[in-house]
């Protein structure tokens, strides 16, 4: 497999994670002893890029490096917050575009150049609001071609009206043969030529590390779809299973599993986030935590933070920040034991019960709160 993407740098703050990856750093580290060889084309910089080259191509990655004129850097406070980039995306200086000539090439969207592709077979990732997402605008081809978009992706491209509408649309003035739409908790939803969708589950996975699942999941596909010749819709499921495995393990390749499928209402779900807004400290978790779930399509209210008119008995989860519970909260909820109830406690001292969760990390909790409050088994 040939990648085309970027050697970036990633921080979070919690959890801890210090690394030089980004989109072809992670697919390529991805695809080790996956796939029969692994070349990288990426731009490199002196500093810590050059320093994981040098680790790549020990492990057995060939790659062909690009010069750059600065590092480029990711920070994160936890793995859903908006990163900080450095340099600003408006002030990395912009290089040449590579050209990339292979069999089978992996794509993705880059900050500082761009990818010219020549393929048989083709993926396309565009992630990055700062190029087009059209694969074949810079003038690259390939005779097959498949696009790996979230909604946001192909919203941009193709406007509104229903999904399975834009996405036939932007197939067509791709000249695609195979979409696969991202849609989070909900999974994804593979679109090849002349066939009906078909739906993919997520998969579920006792912890959540969101950086660079969409990496996994594009490198995954990629092989199975480019290299092994596999239908889309069973690629997009493999695949799907290797995110969960990485976002729980955050280990490259992901480890063999046998993930359970998350079984989703596409219903909108209700949660009730609860906890104490007296510090600037617990009033920014408990708004980072609203606007989380509310991204992930969820109502949300939060008495806390002034929402008003919230029952439980109208709720469909409850996640419980843990820092300085109001008194009598415990009692409350223990009233409604039919509600799942989800415990952030980042310092281990609650104690699980029955139909009660407790998770230590942030984006952990967001997922396990949303994926209760969407489950099949409360719908009616």
């Amino acid at each position: 497999m040939d990648i085309a993407g970027g050697l970036y740098r990633e921080l979070c703050e919690t959890p801890a994670w210090d690394a030089v990856l980004g989109s072809g750093g992670r697919a390529a580290t991805t695809l080790l002893g996956v796939s029969p060889f692994v070349r990288l084309h990426a731009y490199v910089s002196a500093g810590p890029t050059a320093d994981a080259v040098r680790q790549l191509r020990d492990r057995g990655v060939d790659v062909f490096d690009h010069d750059r004129a600065t590092e480029i850097a990711f920070s994160y406070l936890h793995p859903l917050s908006d990163p900080h980039i450095e340099p600003p995306l408006a002030a990395i200086p912009q290089v040449q575009s590579m050209q990339v000539r292979a069999e089978t090439v992996l794509r993705f969207g880059l900050l500082e150049g761009d990818a010219v592709v020549d393929a048989r077979t083709a993926v396309f990732d565009p992630q990055t609001a700062r190029r087009s997402m059209s694969f074949r605008q810079n003038g690259s081809r390939a005779d097959r071609l498949a696009l790996v978009l979230n909604e946001g992706e192909l919203r941009a491209h193709g406007g509104d009206g229903g999904l399975d509408d834009v996405a036939r649309a932007v197939m067509s003035a791709e000249a695609a043969e195979v979409l696969v739409l991202k849609r989070g908790a909900h999974g994804a939803v593979a679109y090849e030529r002349g066939a009906e969708p078909r739906h993919v589950p997520a998969y579920r996975s006792a912890s959540v590390f969101k950086i660079g699942t969409g990496d996994v999941f594009s490198a995954w596909f990629a092989h199975l779809w480019a290299e092994l010749g596999l239908a889309a819709d069973a690629a997009a499921d493999q695949a799907s299973r290797a995110v969960a495995a990485y976002a729980e393990s955050r280990t490259l390749p992901p480890p063999a599993s046998d993930p359970t499928p998350l079984r989703l209402s596409a219903r909108r779900g209700h949660v009730l986030v609860l906890g104490s807004p007296t510090t600037l400290g617990r009033r920014f978790v408990l708004e980072e935590a609203r606007h989380r779930l509310r991204d992930m399509g969820l109502e949300v209210a939060c008495p806390g933070l002034g929402d008003r008119g919230v029952a439980l008995d109208a709720t469909d989860a409850v996640l419980i920040i843990a820092e300085a519970l109001p008194q009598g909260l415990d009692d409350s909820i223990a009233a409604h034991l039919g509600t799942p109830v989800l415990t952030l406690d980042e310092t281990g001292a609650t104690l699980p019960l029955p139909g009660r969760e407790v998770c230590s990390d942030f984006t952990s909790a967001i997922y396990r709160t949303a994926w209760a409050a969407l489950s099949d088994q409360r719908t009616g």
